[in-house]
């Protein structure tokens, strides 16, 4: 199913997803890493039954989806960036990719056991009612007993930032092109493919954002154990729909 039109900013971000930047960086050394260890303890921990239907969205080049699908999964890749997905396709002709937009997926309620949304994908959607659109589909479409797990940016790494890492400060909070949004969720993120809007949030708003769209969060998983993983960039987030926690 071909994507429709996104609005103006998420639609920048999406032309640099289907840049040839991205597709050399999805299928270079970030793939070749395979899954990041906060992703393989959530897998470990809440992708217990590998018979399960296992939605990758946001999938890219597969870098995650052929990881679960080595693994034993059944699991299907979506994305919305059609290059990516060419070339997905090309290196794992096994495994089913669909073309989609988040917001909007073409599969039906109830659908899957697990979805997985790695990477901070969630994070390039905008504005935030777009965000939460997205989780509104996800929610539709996994199972009432499934498990959701995804990464997002982090706000509250700016305080241990603050004593090592002085290039995040500078390109987030003092650079001229986030000049204005000192406050706003949305802030322009440098990267491998170029400058992305991108959205930080932390603990406690991510709990209240995924309490509106019918999960409850469950864990927090990152490198490091609890209270740590609180300040890392981009911890993963673990959730279910509410009625079962």
């Amino acid at each position: 199913m071909p994507p429709g039109p996104l609005p103006p900013q998420s639609d920048k971000n999406y032309e640099q997803f289907r840049s040839e930047e991205s597709i050399l960086f999805q299928t270079g050394e970030i793939k070749r890493q395979g899954l990041s260890e906060p992703e393989e303890r959530a897998i470990d921990a809440y992708f217990s039954d590998t018979e399960g239907q296992i939605l990758d969205v946001g999938c890219g080049a597969g870098r995650v989806t052929s990881a679960l699908e080595a693994r034993g999964y059944d699991v299907t890749g979506t994305d919305i960036s059609q290059p990516l997905l060419v070339q997905a396709n090309s290196e794992h002709p096994d495994i089913e990719f669909v073309s989609s937009d988040v917001s909007d997926l073409p599969f039906d309620s109830d659908s899957y056991k697990y979805v997985i949304f790695a990477f901070n994908g969630l994070d390039y959607l905008s504005p935030v009612e777009l965000r939460r659109e997205a989780l509104q589909e996800i929610r539709r479409v996994l199972s009432p007993s499934g498990t959701f797990v995804f990464s997002s940016h982090n706000q509250w790494y700016a305080l241990p930032a603050l004593l090592s890492d002085h290039g995040f400060v500078r390109d987030k909070y003092l650079r001229t092109k986030n000049g204005g949004r000192l406050f706003s969720p949305y802030k322009f993120e440098r990267t491998s493919i170029g400058d992305l809007e991108t959205y930080f949030t932390n603990p406690v708003r991510q709990r209240q954002e995924l309490s509106r769209v019918g999960f409850d969060l469950v864990s927090i998983i990152g490198k490091r154990s609890f209270p740590l993983c609180l300040v890392e960039t981009s911890p993963y987030y673990v959730a279910r729909p509410s009625e079962l926690t």
